[in-house]
């Protein structure tokens, strides 16, 4: 077996077969590899594996209880790969798949976005390469697990095929869609916003009337949390604690939110639209999936009124008009149920297209009132959004610019909750 080490991980290559003629030979040299390189994670190559019979996977169970998560096996062929499944293996070991290696010279680019770009493989199917290298295997991972839950929950979404390498950038190949995003056309055509609006406003309340089960998709609550812990040296103690009551407080349900339901992640095709980048996908309340198209196109703006032109193609009007009077008609067509205002929440009365009162105040409120209500809590939200974008998911990157998003979505957010807080 040819051993060596491999971005500070040791890489043991595994003969054709292990079973009970050579198993203790192979636990041998692996043992043997480990006396030599002492406290480094170990990967187990099975690319050249054609079989493992109950010898050898009791070797990789006692190496499991040895090295806990460091132990990782891959570069598994499907057949091998259904011996660990059919045996419970994989349950307790991290196991890798062999990835189809493809070209995309000269293929035909369809799209290109922040994360990577869109080829056309055939008449069948895309490609989506990633940006990055193997560290961006985790995102490609739950972009595909998410797909294929959305799908099997009836989510208009492609069909995902599997990931792949593409030299050194790895990818996810899906189903070949005939359509075109909706920032396509509403880039090409503002005046297509007419009758956009109002399908991507019903698609939207569509898609959080479907519910999944904790074990299915992450909390939308969790991942704020996780941002305002992130931001705490940032923020007055006195704010961050307002924030986290004020998140602690938005009704928490199940609904199947997309998390990043920008017009670029949902396409058009043949009447319908389809969800596509999912590694969002999450459930939780609507009120968030608010915040963070409040961030795409009114967040980014308020720093750089050039930002959604040079990366989405369509002017600060346009996009301050997408995010208002999609949530308008979002709340019309749903009467807010399930929203936070919705269905007399906190004691709020009736839903936003109908008379109600106020939080106590026994006055009737407008559904302008109930819209402003609304917008003034998803910006607390759509804030947290943004520091998400920066802190985490840009955490690396370093400008100036970046610099200047912080210190706005700061001062935003100390304003904010204590307007919210009043009301």
């Amino acid at each position: 077996m040819r051993v060596h080490v491999e971005k500070n991980e040791l890489v043991v290559e595994l003969s054709e077969r292990i079973d009970a003629s050579n198993a203790g030979a192979v636990e041998d040299e692996i043992r043997e590899a480990i006396r030599l390189h002492p406290g480094q994670p170990l990967c187990l190559d099975a690319r050249k594996l054609t079989y493992i019979s109950s010898a050898g996977l009791r070797i990789m169970i006692k190496l499991r209880k040895e090295l806990g998560p460091g132990l990782t096996v891959c570069n598994v062929s499907s057949e091998v790969y259904d011996i660990f499944d059919t045996t419970g293996m994989n349950l307790i070991i991290t196991i890798r798949k062999r990835m189809r290696e493809i070209s995309i010279d000269g293929c035909e680019v369809i799209g290109k976005g922040a994360s990577g770009t869109v080829y056309r493989l055939d008449e069948e199917t895309v490609v989506k390469i990633y940006n990055g290298g193997e560290e961006i295997l985790p995102v490609i991972e739950n972009d595909q697990r998410n797909a294929k839950q959305a799908f099997v929950c009836g989510i208009p979404t492609a069909i995902p095929f599997g990931i792949v390498r593409a030299g050194d950038r790895y990818g996810a190949v899906y189903e070949m869609i005939d359509a075109r995003n909706l920032n396509e056309i509403v880039s090409e055509d503002p005046a297509a916003l007419s009758w956009v609006i109002p399908k991507y406003a019903e698609f939207i309340r569509s898609l959080h009337e479907n519910e999944a089960h904790e074990s299915q998709l992450p909390s939308v609550l969790d991942r704020y949390m996780e941002t305002l812990d992130a931001a705490a040296p940032l923020l007055s103690e006195k704010t961050g604690m307002k924030i986290r009551e004020f998140l602690r407080n938005i009704p928490e349900n199940r609904h199947v939110i997309h998390g990043d339901i920008q017009l670029k992640n949902v396409m058009f095709s043949n009447g319908e639209m389809v969800l596509i980048d999912l590694d969002t996908l999450c459930t939780g309340n609507p009120v968030f999936e608010f915040a963070a198209l409040f961030a795409t196109y009114i967040a980014f703006n308020e720093v750089d009124p050039l930002n959604t032109t040079e990366f989405l193609g369509i002017d600060k009007d346009t996009g301050a008009r997408i995010f208002h009077e999609t949530l308008r008609e979002y709340l019309r067509i749903s009467g807010g149920e399930n929203f936070w205002e919705g269905r007399g929440e906190a004691g709020n009365g009736g839903g936003p297209g109908e008379a109600g009162t106020g939080e106590g105040s026994g006055e009737a409120v407008s559904a302008e009132d109930r819209l402003r209500e609304a917008e003034k809590k998803i910006r607390i939200a759509g804030y947290l959004r943004f520091l998400t974008i920066l802190l985490i998911e840009k955490k690396d990157e370093r400008s100036e610019k970046k610099e200047r998003y912080i210190r706005h979505a700061e001062e935003q957010l100390e304003e904010l909750v204590n307007v919210v807080n009043k009301g």
